[in-house]
């Protein structure tokens, strides 16, 4: 049987991604003890998930080392807020410092990111059937 396998992380910011080398490398398998192992895995394509969508078109840069890569962003872009500094964790980070965008702007990013060679496409959080639809359009051009 030949598989594929596909790996996907999500990025809190692409500059304090820690460890990408070691993602690269390995992968990490729980085993029916519940330890958690490092295996060396060839990873057929990386994703990246759950993120701002221009937080994960910086990501590009890395990601092109890859066989393949693909985004499945969040309508959104970073925004800075007042929290900044108060933020103690990804979740709040996530959710506190972004600012929407509509699926005529996260088309702008699709194309971009295509272009650059991303091969699987998607959306997460706040991504709606209109920007599914977008995606779809793109796709149907190629």
């Amino acid at each position: 049987m030949n598989l594929h396998k596909y790996q996907s992380f999500f990025l809190l910011e692409v500059y304090r991604l820690q460890g990408w080398q070691y993602l690269h490398e390995h992968s990490l398998l729980i085993d029916n003890q519940y330890q958690v192992l490092p295996v060396k895995l060839d990873i057929d394509c990386q994703l990246v998930n759950c993120v701002h969508a221009d937080t994960a078109t910086l990501a590009i840069d890395k990601l092109l080392k890859e066989k393949s890569f693909g985004i499945y962003a969040n309508s959104s872009v970073y925004k800075k807020n007042k929290l900044e500094g108060f933020v103690s964790d990804s979740d709040e980070w996530h959710y506190h410092n972004h600012q929407p965008i509509d699926h005529i702007q996260y088309k702008d990013f699709v194309q971009e990111w295509i272009s650059k060679g991303a091969s699987v496409i998607g959306g997460c959080c706040r991504t709606t059937t209109k920007h599914i639809q977008e995606i779809r359009n793109i796709v149907d051009q190629l």
